[in-house]
């Protein structure tokens, strides 16, 4: 029997997109992942746009991002640590930031995930800590893979949320430029693997430690299903 404690901690909460949606957050940072939503000192969101790579191979770059780590690092990308946790990963980026995803939310079309982001402050030898709720949704819109950023921030300590407050555009959009550029960074990643899947293949499953059997066997079938879309488009001529 599990403890009251882990009963507790399994309990879902609900929280609302912006489209009013239901969204039902599990795991133990769900009640926190809702009250984040709730109270969030930021608010922003992207556009829905066309996925620019194979849909399903991308959403697999994202739930795998030691994965697309490996891809950057393989073309000479500095990128950070990536460290896998039962319920998400950790990242270290060389800058000293680290960032801890946890999965909240996992559906048909969402992923939902909760953040927390720790980043020096400078000469000080302190940090800052924000909190993210993290959605992105799938979609299709005539025929063509689209998918959607949306994120509530909340930061630690009263003088960094007045902070927020008072900067909210600017920080806004501050927020919207990361979600694009995480976006890009998956993405890119996914397209480049789809574009040269045997290079992938060698980059990522081949890298010692990077990922367990299963994921390698899933990661294989996905560069096997896009190879002859690869080849195809390669000796495709112009016009």
């Amino acid at each position: 029997m599990p403890s009251s404690a882990a009963l507790l901690s399994a309990i879902c909460s609900l929280a609302l997109a912006s489209d009013g949606t239901a969204i039902e957050f599990s795991g133990p940072f769900a009640n926190r992942a809702a009250a984040i939503v709730k109270h969030s000192t930021i608010h922003a969101a992207t556009p829905w746009e066309a996925v620019p790579a194979d849909a399903d191979l991308y959403g697999w770059m994202i739930d795998h991002p030691a994965a697309s780590a490996a891809v950057w690092s393989a073309i000479g990308l500095q990128v950070g640590t990536v460290e896998t946790l039962p319920d998400g990963w950790r990242s270290r980026d060389p800058d000293g930031f680290v960032f801890e995803f946890r999965r909240i939310h996992y559906s048909v079309g969402i992923r939902g995930y909760y953040c927390r982001a720790t980043a020096p402050t400078g000469a000080i030898p302190r940090t800052a800590t924000i909190e993210i709720v993290l959605l992105h949704r799938v979609g299709a819109s005539e025929g063509v893979a689209v998918d959607r950023l949306e994120a509530w921030v909340s930061a630690e300590g009263s003088a960094l949320r007045f902070m927020m407050k008072m900067a909210k555009g600017a920080v806004s959009n501050a927020v919207v430029r990361a979600l694009k550029e995480t976006r890009q960074y998956f993405a890119l990643a996914a397209r480049i693997a789809e574009r040269r899947p045997e290079w992938a293949r060698t980059a990522v499953i081949g890298r010692p430690g990077a990922m367990t059997a299963a994921e390698t066997a899933e990661l294989a079938a996905h560069l096997d299903r896009v190879s002859p879309i690869a080849r195809v488009e390669a000796v495709r001529p112009n016009g």
